[in-house]
């Protein structure tokens, strides 16, 4: 792993030695200070930006590990792969005697292909190649509800700033759009919580971004075009 400061084009910052084979997924804390990076050598080490030292291996994956993401609070880590299960680590206090494995979250039949946390840090959903979306507690590891999508494996998904929806997309190239608010507002879990539709991508979809003030959400996949939809109405904006 190559840790870069922008701006410097001469040489990185520091080299980070430590996996034993790919290193998959790269993310850092709230506060700058770690960077945690997952590999296909099953472990997940949290770096120390300043110095470049290992602060610590997290070891609970059997398999190759793909995604990792972080509360936006900075203090709980998710982590997925090959193994099919979810693990939350609290990744406050890197410390060799720190117990960090908070939840192990189990409930996806197959390989995990993203991961993602609401704005607010207490809801995470996670999506594998099951075709299914589960929405977890983070404080308590619990399913809130299940998702299900039927048409196709589901490549990406993002929140909205509001927390309110959740878009997803994969194989199929639609953009879906999901009521996370009543999802999460039901005492009884439901597999119909689809809002809405957008179509106009021929290809598989593998990357989303919510607009953080517009009600507006982009998509991009194997086509060389991005793009751009009004959640409000699914109204197709523009094409960039």
């Amino acid at each position: 792993v190559s840790l870069w400061r922008v701006g410097d084009e001469v040489a990185p910052r520091h080299i980070l030695s430590g996996h034993s084979d790919v290193a998959a997924a790269l993310v850092f804390d709230g506060t700058g200070t770690i960077l945690a990076s997952g590999s296909h050598d099953c472990t997940i080490r949290l770096w120390d930006v300043e110095s470049g030292a290992t602060r610590a291996i997290l070891r609970t994956h059997t398999r190759k590990i793909r995604w990792l993401a972080m509360s936006a609070d900075g203090y709980t880590l998710a982590s997925g792969g090959h193994d099919n299960f979810v693990c939350l680590w609290d990744v406050r206090e890197p410390a060799p005697s720190h117990d960090y494995l908070l939840h192990t979250l189990l409930g996806h039949d197959y390989s995990l292909y993203h991961l993602a946390f609401r704005a607010d840090g207490r809801t995470l959903a996670t999506v594998g190649i099951d075709q299914t979306i589960y929405l977890w507690d983070v404080a308590s590891g619990q399913r809130q509800d299940r998702l299900q999508v039927y048409r196709s494996e589901v490549h990406m998904m993002d929140f909205s700033p509001d927390g309110r929806w959740l878009a997803s997309g994969g194989d199929d190239s639609i953009v879906h759009l999901w009521d996370v608010a009543a999802a999460l507002s039901r005492t009884e879990p439901s597999a119909d919580q689809m809002r809405q539709s957008f179509y106009g991508h021929t290809r598989s979809i593998y990357a989303l971004a919510f607009h953080p003030t517009h009600d507006w959400v982009a998509s991009a996949g194997r086509e060389p075009a991005i793009s751009l939809w009004r959640t409000s109405d699914g109204r197709l904006i523009r094409t960039l």
